[in-house]
């Protein structure tokens, strides 16, 4: 599974390909990965507005204008390759199940062998009551969850082994 900083690595390179841009087209080269493909998946995403890219956990969302969010996870062995479509692009493979084509010209491939990956929709102000995000700990670097006074408060409320305490998630939970 790519690990969370393989992640953030595809949310930092995707953020300034997608935001302010929109899918022209979105090719599903398949009907399911782990999960069946949202219905309608092109005619609901193309042409809206993409006004963030962010990384919660493991997991890549895209938030629409229209108060959409793409949810999507990589899997075990997924990649997500961004092409300058109007280049040469790498050969396709078998295993490029969706491609996205943005408004200004780049090419966005989901490759993954395994299909352990997966794409949902959700209404972006549901996004949190969703499992696994209602059960995830806050992130460590978004300082709106949580700041000093809330984390010494958390672990200086507890009696545990500071390496038993960051494990139990529920401690640190906001």
């Amino acid at each position: 599974m790519p690990e969370l900083p393989e992640v953030e690595t595809v949310c930092r390179a995707s953020k300034p390909v997608l935001e302010g841009q929109s899918f022209l087209s979105i090719q599903l080269n398949r009907s399911n990965l782990r999960y069946p493909f949202p219905a309608n998946l092109e005619s609901i995403l193309v042409t809206y507005l993409i006004i963030g890219v962010r990384r919660r956990a493991k997991y890549l969302l895209i938030e629409f204008k229209h108060n959409l969010t793409l949810i999507w996870h990589l899997g075990m062995s997924g990649r997500v390759i961004i092409e300058n479509a109007d280049a040469p692009f790498l050969k396709p493979s078998p295993h490029d199940h969706v491609i996205f084509m943005a408004s200004h010209h780049y090419r966005i491939t989901y490759r993954d062998s395994r299909r352990f990956g997966f794409l949902l929709l959700s209404p972006t102000e549901d996004l949190e009551n969703l499992r696994p995000f209602n059960t995830l700990c806050p992130e460590p670097f978004d300082n709106s969850k949580i700041n000093r006074t809330i984390f010494y408060n958390r672990i200086n409320s507890n009696r545990l082994p500071l390496r038993a305490l960051f494990l139990i998630k529920q401690s640190l939970r906001v």
